[in-house]
């Protein structure tokens, strides 16, 4: 009979948490619903984008916060890609697109 090796997780420290008392979706939406892999998105320089229903941000690797980017014309439901310096959503049957800062 083979013996189970026990693992124990190891513990890491998170290096920043947002505050849940003030609550990103009040400023920009939950996030969409379809296609959930592809709310968080990287650019060719390494930024770190997340896309809301309401808001297109960059994250602020410093402070792990996002900043306002663009507020889409109508709720993000799908998406996103980054093609030639712009981020890339969809919503309904329409496809829509926002100009990343250079």
């Amino acid at each position: 009979m083979r013996r189970r090796r026990e693992v124990k997780p190891s513990i890491q420290n998170v290096p920043a948490e947002l505050d849940r008392n003030g609550r990103l979706d009040q400023q920009f939406g939950p996030t969409g619903y379809q296609q959930g892999q592809r709310k968080l998105v990287t650019g060719p320089d390494g930024a770190l984008y997340a896309i809301f229903l309401k808001a297109i941000t960059r994250v602020n690797l410093k402070t792990h916060r996002p900043e306002l980017l663009a507020e889409p014309p109508v709720p993000v439901q799908f998406g996103g890609d980054i093609l030639d310096g712009r981020l890339y959503f969809a919503a309904a049957s329409h496809l829509y697109s926002c100009a990343l800062p250079e």
